[in-house]
């Protein structure tokens, strides 16, 4: 008796398949990942306004005003704030002051109209921004 033997391995139906749940799952997974990844960076944003912030409180302390900006010349303290020009992160830092208070501010960086890591999550604007005043409030801007 002499029959056919059927080799081991996938059909080519049976891949293409595994390729299409794979797919499915990949699209469904990815917005989630992207949202996840957004809010990281604010917190990451959020805690570097922090860290403002008590600088500034500290410089206050010290010299009984507050900075005039945000270079290593008026705050020492401050001088580690990331620049517009810093590739590294995805937001950048201001600060205005004067006298009596001080505002500092955290936009989210973009790059010809779109977010710096690519397409733009719906939820936020391209003038997305997160601020701390003098009194410590943090708002969240551009939605």
């Amino acid at each position: 008796m002499i029959g056919k033997m059927r080799q081991g391995g996938f059909t080519l139906m049976e891949l293409l398949i595994v390729v299409i749940i794979i797919g499915i799952l990949v699209t469904l997974a990815l917005p989630g990942f992207q949202r996840s990844m957004e809010v990281s960076r604010q917190a990451e944003a959020r805690a570097m306004l922090g860290n403002i912030y008590q600088a500034e409180r500290a410089f206050f302390a010290q010299q009984g005003s507050y900075a005039t900006g945000v270079n290593a010349n008026s705050n020492p303290l401050i001088a580690a704030i990331p620049q517009e020009n810093d590739n590294t992160q995805y937001f950048y830092y201001t600060v205005v002051n004067d006298a009596t208070g001080f505002l500092v501010q955290a936009f989210r960086k973009t790059t010809g109209g779109q977010q710096r890591t690519g397409r733009a999550p719906t939820w936020t604007g391209s003038d997305y921004r997160i601020v701390v005043d003098a009194n410590g409030d943090f708002r969240v801007l551009g939605f």
